[in-house]
């Protein structure tokens, strides 16, 4: 049936993309946590200069609103093709901006440890994390779009959203593997405390240092439940009965996305770092790690020499 011409007096609206009607006070809720999480991110931003953290923050937000706010218009026209596929693109294409500052402030986290301490450098962590993310914002937005086009067969269509889950399942791999490698480098950090890099003991010693942690671990854990939800969601299609069920959207979307950059706003680098954001940059040279296990010993012997001091004038 052509529902082109459709309109809520002249279809039932479970004729239309999305099925039924958004509520508009959930939706509305989000467009305004969002936008006031935008607000903190560039207030912060501006105060500690975290320039690349804000690019990521503020594309992935902005495209949050953009989402919800298509979402509360496909209330008076649901079938209103244009408004869902702004949709569907926004909200899907958007968490993969807010991995890509996980993934910048982990590479500052294997700095601030040490190249000693960690499985590769932090180059290396970072390249292959922001190359990943690249690749399933690519397929994310090209299967997202293509699947709205109009006049699609059925061939395409399933062409589009094949194209569409490779990219939400390599998001879930790609934030599966972070995970791992977030827990072998934890293991390692508390393996070899006396061997972390002493440049960065200020850092360290930060009272918020170790929420900072445990907030970039859960973002991570909580986009990558997204993910598998959007993944299971797609498996039968936009008009399978998962897809058009709000409650379940508005909990594994918008409670998940939520709550994961609120955490990465409570627990903003530039204020945890201690201003070295700069200073841990993706450029910084990555001392040798005989260079740095030289430093760290250099810091445990001066320390012990200050204790023998302290002893000696008692």
């Amino acid at each position: 049936m052509d529902i082109s011409d459709c309109t809520l007096s002249t279809c039932p609206v479970s004729l239309s993309r999305i099925g039924f009607l958004p509520n508009l006070g959930g939706n509305a809720f989000m467009v305004a946590w969002f936008g006031i999480i935008l607000v903190a991110q560039i207030v912060l931003a501006i105060r500690y200069k975290t320039w690349s953290y804000l690019v990521g923050q503020a594309c992935g937000l902005v495209l949050e609103v953009v989402g919800y706010v298509a979402r509360i218009r496909l209330r008076d026209d649901p079938f209103n093709n244009q408004t869902f596929i702004v949709y569907i693109v926004t909200v899907t294409i958007a968490p993969a901006f807010l991995c890509y500052t996980i993934y910048l402030c982990f590479g500052r986290i294997v700095l601030i440890y040490g190249p000693h301490v960690s499985l590769m450098p932090h180059r290396t962590y970072t390249i292959i994390f922001v190359t990943l993310d690249i690749i399933c914002l690519i397929l994310q937005a090209g299967g997202a779009a293509w699947s709205q086009a109009d006049g699609l067969n059925p061939q395409d269509l399933d062409r589009a959203l094949d194209l569409l889950r490779a990219g939400l399942g390599l998001q879930c791999a790609s934030l599966g593997l972070f995970v791992l490698l977030s827990l072998d480098m934890g293991i390692r950090v508390l393996r070899n405390r006396s061997i972390w890099d002493t440049r960065y003991a200020h850092v360290r010693q930060h009272r918020a240092f170790t929420y900072f942690l445990m907030g970039s671990f859960a973002a991570a854990v909580l986009i990558l439940a997204r993910s598998a939800f959007r993944v299971e969601e797609l498996r039968n299609g936009f008009n399978a009965a998962g897809d058009n069920a709000e409650v379940l959207f508005m909990v594994f979307e918008g409670a998940m996305i939520g709550l994961a950059v609120l955490l990465q706003t409570i627990f903003h680098p530039g204020y945890i770092l201690d201003g070295e954001w700069r200073a841990t940059s993706f450029f910084t040279k990555q001392p040798g790690a005989q260079h740095s296990q030289e430093r760290a010993a250099e810091g445990e012997s001066g320390s012990s020499l200050q204790a023998l001091q302290k002893n000696g004038h008692e």
